[in-house]
């Protein structure tokens, strides 16, 4: 349980990451956030960060927009 506002805050800031980086995130988030875009030849590191995220156990949802 959070013990002060600087936690609370923090705490907030951990509930939600978008990853903009080649590789997969690291830590205890509530939700990563990617992008994946349009053209086929640049999702192979996200693919390769999808198998990360999975062997981690995490619980994986795939939306298009």
């Amino acid at each position: 349980e959070p013990s002060s506002s600087t936690d609370l805050v923090r705490d907030a800031l951990l509930a939600y990451i978008l990853n903009l980086r080649d590789d997969a995130v690291e830590g205890n988030f509530e939700r990563v956030l990617e992008v994946v875009p349009a053209e086929d030849s640049a999702r192979e590191p996200l693919r390769q960060r999808w198998t990360q995220y999975k062997a981690r156990g995490l619980d994986l949802k795939k939306f298009d927009m």
